[in-house]
């Protein structure tokens, strides 16, 4: 787990915490009839608590969505034929367990070289046109 990680899971259970705590001054206030100030007490705490626990959760829910994709990208380099490198048709993805690798040549070809080969156009030449 990344030093990220763990600082959100602390900022969590530091949320979590300053609502327990402020669960109890409400409670304790209310039993010894100390009025508003506990309440207000209480409930700035419960929603400091609350605030922090859904920052912490969507940094963390983030963090390993990033994650996901980041090891999705990999496996798709990792995965791409030599010949399809650089290549613009080039798709790559799996459906069920059978791999599209391109529309031209579904299941891919055999060899370091494709007739078919695309470059992407480079970006001078789009800027060129404009």
């Amino acid at each position: 787990m990344s030093k990220l990680k763990y600082l959100n899971v602390f900022v969590a259970a530091s949320g979590a915490t300053a609502m327990a705590i402020g669960i109890i001054i409400g409670v304790k206030g209310a039993i010894a009839g100390e009025g508003a100030k506990s309440w207000i007490s209480g409930l700035s705490l419960m929603l400091g608590g609350v605030g922090l626990q859904t920052i912490a959760l969507d940094r963390l829910l983030k963090t390993q969505i990033e994650e996901q994709i980041d090891r999705t990208l990999e496996e798709r380099l990792k995965a791409k034929p030599k010949a399809c490198k650089g290549c613009r048709n080039f798709h790559g993805i799996e459906y069920g367990k059978v791999k599209l690798v391109c529309a031209i040549h579904p299941h891919g070809i055999e060899g370091d070289t494709c007739s078919d080969h695309e470059k992407f156009p480079s970006t001078k030449k789009l800027t060129e046109s404009n």
